[in-house]
């Protein structure tokens, strides 16, 4: 039976993660009946109740030195001429020795700008395949920068069997820092353009029990504590929250457009501090016009998101993954960005005018931006819609990528 590990998603409760996983598991499934797919997580309890249709094992990244340990234990048994499953302790490594393929869905976390420590927790699952002779695939992710371990970083990526960038600024940055061979990587799209959205039936359930029956038409609003936090680096003393910036930028909307305002959190987990109700719920509390918007309160899952998402007339998103949402379902996004990754995939769709760096917000030029995304939005639907069935084949050709690698794989081993 053909074993394929997911790995590098952080938690099934950022939606983001799960909507990657979750579709690079039913592609898999779809061209491989019958096929193990595994997926490799920090929060194995959290992520069963979540994939329900896949296998889920533990994943000691998170652990640095616990991981690290496993990952020197790895270098030391090849020396010693070791194969197999021999000298591998714990279910992790012996999971991953017997695996046919490992795919990394890191996202946008191959990267220095988040911490050493994340990266190096990110790296290990993909050190621990190669030195388990593993094929290694880095599929559809934003990579770097890198300054410290730009070095270590090149050699993992030239060992990888096949690495996929989900925008042209990573395929940049891979060729022109890290030095690449370019015909060995692939630019794609990010998985989640391949999410389909809930049921219309269970759309309107969930918005019947928001008290939102038969919403349509609002403005989306996705903020999240990280976009606040970098707000906040790069403007100290200035003396404005990007809660209290938020809150202002959406009451202006939503006098300009009579729009209600709907709060659409996009993680959720898996410690409180993580969860987007928490900043939705500031911003919520500061402005002067709440009574014309709704924090949704559920807990979704990332299709659920999307149904609602897609109901909307447009969208002002702080996480990626629900800009991606409301993209592949034609609704026009106002991009708040943090990093490259967002800047890099919205010019994949040619809208990459309609993004605002998080480190230089101000609250005219916020609105401004968005009154313009208001008045266009029926023009930049129509565009939409005309980038999508080939936004859709470039993150098919991720699968198809995967799919040949296993096939190369076989090869080798029928002919060996």
């Amino acid at each position: 039976m053909t074993k394929i590990i997911l790995t590098g998603t952080y938690s099934s409760f950022n939606r983001g993660d799960a909507a990657m996983q979750s579709c690079m598991a039913r592609e898999l499934r779809a061209a491989l009946p019958g096929a193990d797919i595994v997926i490799h997580t920090p929060f194995p309890a959290d992520d069963r109740r979540y994939y329900t249709d896949a296998r889920v094992i533990a994943s000691s990244r998170r652990n640095l030195v616990g991981a690290s340990l496993k990952l020197a234990w790895l270098w030391i048994r090849r020396l010693l001429g070791a194969r197999g499953s021999t000298l591998l302790p714990g279910t992790e490594l012996r999971e991953l020795a017997s695996s046919d393929l490992v795919i990394d869905l890191s996202g946008d976390m191959l990267t220095e700008e988040h911490g050493l420590h994340l990266a190096w927790s990110h790296f290990l699952p993909l050190m621990m395949a190669l030195a388990l002779g593993r094929p290694l695939y880095v599929c559809a992710q934003s990579i770097g920068p890198f300054r410290l371990s730009r070095a270590g970083v090149r050699r993992v990526m030239r060992a990888a069997a096949a690495v996929s960038a989900r925008e042209q600024v990573t395929m940049e940055y891979l060729e022109a820092r890290l030095g690449l061979d370019m015909r060995r990587v692939q630019l794609t799209a990010d998985l989640a353009f391949l999410l389909e959205p809930a049921a219309p039936a269970r759309v309107d359930e969930i918005l019947r029990e928001e008290g939102l029956p038969g919403a349509t038409g609002f403005l989306g609003v996705s903020v999240s504590a990280i976009v606040a936090a970098s707000h906040a680096r790069h403007n100290a003393g200035v003396g404005t929250t990007f809660a209290g910036l938020m809150a202002a930028v959406l009451d202006a909307a939503q006098e300009h457009t009579g729009a209600r305002i709907v709060f659409i959190s996009h993680v959720t987990g898996p410690r409180p501090a993580k969860d987007d109700r928490r900043i939705s719920a500031e911003v919520w509390q500061r402005m002067q016009r709440r009574e014309h918007a709704v924090v949704l309160q559920g807990d979704y899952r990332s299709e659920e998101l999307k149904g609602i998402i897609a109901r909307s007339a447009a969208f002002m998103g702080a996480r990626m993954h629900a800009n991606i949402a409301a993209l592949s379902s034609a609704v026009p996004v106002l991009a708040i960005s943090y990093s490259h990754k967002t800047l890099g995939i919205m010019r994949l769709l040619g809208v990459g005018e309609w993004v605002a760096d998080s480190r230089s917000l101000t609250v005219d030029a916020l609105r401004g931006r968005l009154d313009d995304l208001w008045a266009q939005r029926e023009a930049l639907s129509s565009h939409l819609r005309s980038r999508l069935g080939a936004t859709r084949e470039a993150s098919r050709r991720n699968v198809a990528i995967a799919l040949e690698l296993l096939h190369n794989a076989a090869e080798v081993t029928n002919h060996g």
